[in-house]
């Protein structure tokens, strides 16, 4: 869907989520293209900074 968006000229600056689509490589995806987020992660991720 991200790409979808961006091939629209969308100029997105920051995503925000909860932890169902917290993924990793949702989140990799994400930063790949440079763009901030926030979402919510469940108890048992581990995440490094």
């Amino acid at each position: 869907m991200l790409s979808e968006v961006l091939s629209w000229g969308a100029k997105i600056q920051f995503i925000t989520g909860d932890s169902w689509y917290s993924s990793t490589a949702n989140l990799k995806t994400i930063r790949k293209h440079g763009i901030r987020f926030m979402f919510g992660i469940d108890c048992n991720r581990k995440v490094s900074p």
